[in-house]
């Protein structure tokens, strides 16, 4: 449903489908479609105020607020936000639709709980973000084709339950992760990369859902038990356990 309204405001922007150039629908007011480009300040980024679509990649960079994106529907390509100071997502509650979601060295975001309106992404790569604390904001997502979470403060990964199929998982570098149960409902993946996460325990099951691999590495998990790793492995015809 969200999907089939994004359609429709998006063909009722000033540049419609097809190319056809038209009003916009009273509901968008002056939304237009716009071109992808970089934002390394506020005043970059407040000519992409009056966008529902980009088409391409934005990189946005350097700045505190993302309130010039809040009538922002969808994005392309990748929309990328490294070393912000932004804490939170609430100006991008929008935003239903990406092609790649990109969170990279945002030191003082906590949580993504803006992002309630995803439905679509086809990959989201989650690195370097010491305060995350929680993926509340992703529930909306059902597959994609890469999940990538380096270097946060997750305790869990509460938020991504509703995945069933992921082609790459990547854990890497979560210090504090304790609970990957989340992802007990994925039931196909490609490759599976869960690395130095110190903490990470198979208690409420690791993966439980997964009935098909091609690649499983796991190393330097070291809470992580043994036997849990073993039956994770053993379970899967095509895992391999990788020595690191």
């Amino acid at each position: 449903m969200i999907k089939l309204a994004m359609g429709m405001m998006v063909c009722g922007s000033l540049v419609a489908c097809g190319g056809v150039t038209q009003a916009p629908v009273a509901t968008l007011g002056a939304l237009h479609t716009c071109e992808g480009g970089v934002a390394r300040s506020e005043a970059e980024l407040l000519p992409f105020q009056r966008c529902a679509l980009i088409s391409g990649d934005l990189a946005v960079s350097g700045v505190t607020s993302l309130s010039a994106l809040s009538q922002l529907r969808v994005v392309s390509g990748t929309l990328s936000l490294a070393n912000t100071r932004v804490e939170e997502l609430t100006d991008l509650g929008s935003l239903a639709r990406v092609g790649r979601l990109e969170l990279r060295g945002n030191s003082h975001l906590f949580g993504l709980a803006g992002l309630s309106h995803l439905a679509d992404a086809r990959e989201v790569v989650i690195d370097g973000n010491p305060e995350l604390r929680t993926l509340d904001g992703l529930s909306g997502l059902r597959s994609l084709e890469r999940l990538s979470i380096q270097g946060t403060s997750l305790y869990s990964l509460h938020g991504v339950e509703n995945l069933s199929k992921v082609n790459e998982i990547d854990l890497v570098g979560n210090r504090k992760l304790i609970d990957p149960r989340a992802l007990n409902q994925v039931r196909e993946a490609h490759t599976v990369v869960i690395r130095q996460n110190p903490r990470l325990c198979a208690q409420f099951g690791l993966l439980a859902g997964l009935q098909h691999a091609e690649r499983v590495s796991l190393s330097q998990n070291l809470a992580l038990d043994r036997s849990a790793v073993l039956r994770l492995v053993a379970a899967r015809e095509h895992a391999t356990l990788a020595s690191r």
